[in-house]
């Protein structure tokens, strides 16, 4: 969840008009923002992109269904764990 809202919160700061800030807060789904701003010329790192195996699947609960296996998996690699860190640090 912290990855999602570090992606949109970085994302929303990106925007200039008062206009495109509401739009972007209407806009649902993460990958939807980021194809919002990039409509309006705003680039922004591909790792937030890539993240998304990490913040789409696994924030909709469903009845049986194991959560937590895949997700530590994908937190257990060096690469996304990098990806993150990325995120987090700004660079």
């Amino acid at each position: 969840m912290a990855v999602r809202i570090k992606i949109e919160e970085l994302a929303y700061h990106k925007l200039e008009s008062e206009e495109d800030k509401a739009q972007f807060l209407k806009t649902h789904r993460t990958k939807n923002k980021l194809e919002f701003i990039a409509e309006r010329g705003i680039d922004y790192s591909e790792v937030w992109a890539l993240l998304g195996l990490i913040y789409n699947d696994h924030l909709h609960w469903r009845d049986n269904r194991d959560f937590e296996t895949p997700l530590k998996s994908k937190l257990d690699n060096f690469v996304i764990k990098q990806m993150i860190q990325i995120l987090f640090k700004g660079a």
